[in-house]
C-alpha cells in the first residue's frame, strides 16, 4: 500500500488562511503539529457499509466507524484516534478511583523527546461479558 512507502501523512482538511504557513512549516519540522484522526479509515472500500447515495436519508446502526470494523474484526488501514508526531511521549500506568458518581482516571504524560509538543491522551473502555450487546470499546 502507498501509505507504507512514506514516513508520514499529512490530513489538513480546511486549514485556514495560514495553512500554508503551518503546513510548510510542520512538513521542515520547525514546528510539532499534533493531533488524532477523528475517525477510522478502512484498507479497502469493502470494509465500508453499503451506502444508497440517492437515498433522500440514511439510518446508522448501532456500529459504525471502528466499532463495526472491531466488531467484524477488519483491520484498518489507520485506526481512530491514530496520529504521529516529531516528538515521543511517555504515559505512567493510569490508577483509577470508583465513586458513586463516577471513575476518574490519572496518568503521568512526559514529553521524552527533544521537541516541544502536545498530546491527546485516549482512554477507551469496554464492557466485558455485557448482556446487552456493545462495541468492544469506546472512547
Amino acid at each position: 500500500m502507498w501509505k507504507d512507502s512514506v514516513p508520514a501523512i499529512l490530513m489538513a482538511h480546511y486549514p485556514g488562511m495560514e495553512g500554508g504557513t503551518v503546513i510548510a512549516k510542520t512538513s521542515f519540522g520547525d514546528i510539532n503539529l499534533g493531533g488524532k484522526l477523528p475517525f477510522v479509515l478502512p484498507k479497502r472500500e469493502s470494509d465500508l457499509p453499503q451506502v444508497d447515495w440517492d437515498a433522500t436519508q440514511i439510518a446508522y446502526g448501532y456500529y459504525h466507524g471502528y466499532t463495526l470494523l472491531e466488531k467484524e474484526a477488519i483491520e484498518p488501514c489507520l485506526a481512530y484516534g491514530y496520529g504521529l508526531s516529531y516528538t515521543t511521549f511517555e504515559l505512567s500506568q493510569p490508577s483509577f478511583v470508583s465513586r458513586e458518581e463516577g471513575i476518574t482516571a490519572c496518568c503521568l504524560l512526559k514529553n521524552t523527546g527533544s521537541l516541544r509538543g502536545d498530546e491527546v491522551v485516549q482512554l477507551y473502555m469496554g464492557f466485558n461479558n455485557s448482556k446487552a450487546d456493545r462495541p468492544v470499546k469506546v472512547l
